[in-house]
């Protein structure tokens, strides 16, 4: 009986190993397929995967260890607001008795073309949501106020004008 449950123990592990040796192979394999289709001219490149000192992702394109790090943008910290946390954002910078509502972003995005394209330091459009705004975005609205404050009426007609 003791055998036959080493036996069985051994089968396991040379099933293991076995397994880790195939998805090793086909690691490997993939990776020389990559190298072979690759168009000529073009270089193969492997690249470092770390965290910076803030502990987002990023990678390494050299080997100079003084190089800058490069990463991914996280649009949710560089753009913190959907339209409703926007709109609050840029009521409390109003003056008191002073507030903007959802047509007054709209008007305003329309009127002065904002879109993730146009100013993306401004709004974000992500894969699956609604837009995200900036903190300049909220910034820049709240200027435009101080500076005229028909700075939102002015939106307001002329989206009235490109809509009818």
């Amino acid at each position: 009986m003791a055998q036959r449950a080493s036996l069985e123990t051994r089968d396991d592990l040379r099933r293991f190993i076995e397994a880790q040796l195939e998805s090793i192979r086909q690691e490997w394999l993939g990776g020389i397929h990559r190298v072979i289709t690759a168009p000529q001219g073009r270089e193969i490149v492997a690249i470092e995967r770390t965290q910076d000192h803030e502990g987002e992702r990023a990678i390494r394109i050299t080997t100079d260890e003084n190089a800058p790090l490069y990463r991914a943008v996280d649009w949710d910290i560089t753009h913190p607001h959907r339209q409703t946390e926007l709109i609050d954002e840029v009521n409390q910078r109003l003056p008191r008795g002073v507030s903007i509502n959802s047509y007054d972003i709209q008007s305003v995005k329309r009127a002065h073309d904002i879109t993730e394209t146009t100013h993306p330091e401004w709004a974000h459009l992500p894969r699956w949501g609604t837009y995200q705004y900036s903190d300049d975005l909220v910034r820049w609205l709240a200027e435009q106020y101080d500076r005229d404050h028909e700075f939102f009426a002015k939106a307001r007609a002329r989206y009235y004008e490109l809509t009818h």
